[in-house]
């Protein structure tokens, strides 16, 4: 198995700048909330497209007046799922690892 800790912000600022310009607040408010989780932090992005919620500013793009960047209940259903799939191959003391981490978040 291979592990892999989470992307360093720099890593994330680039990554976010290769695939669409966000104004400087917007992109760290999206590596914020996704805690170096690259694949988080594109779809945080692609939802927001998705959403129409982002407009083109001096800068970038940031988010249309009156809506937020939040984590979207579909994009919480993603990784519940990769979670549930993985759930029955762990030990017991793993899914009670997972279940804390789940319960106490990044606290």
């Amino acid at each position: 198995m291979v592990r892999l800790g989470p992307m360093a912000d720099a890593e994330v600022t680039a990554l976010l700048d290769a695939l669409v310009p966000l104004r400087p607040s917007l992109r760290a408010r999206v590596i914020e909330l996704a805690g170096g989780n690259p694949d988080l932090a594109v779809r945080l992005v692609a939802d927001r497209i998705e959403q129409d919620a982002l407009v083109a500013v001096d800068g970038g793009y940031d988010l249309r007046p009156g809506t937020s960047l939040t984590l979207p209940d579909r994009l919480g259903r993603v990784y519940a799922d990769r979670i549930a799939a993985v759930m029955p191959t762990l030990s017991s003391a793993e899914r009670t690892a997972i279940c804390s981490a789940a319960v106490l978040g990044s606290t």
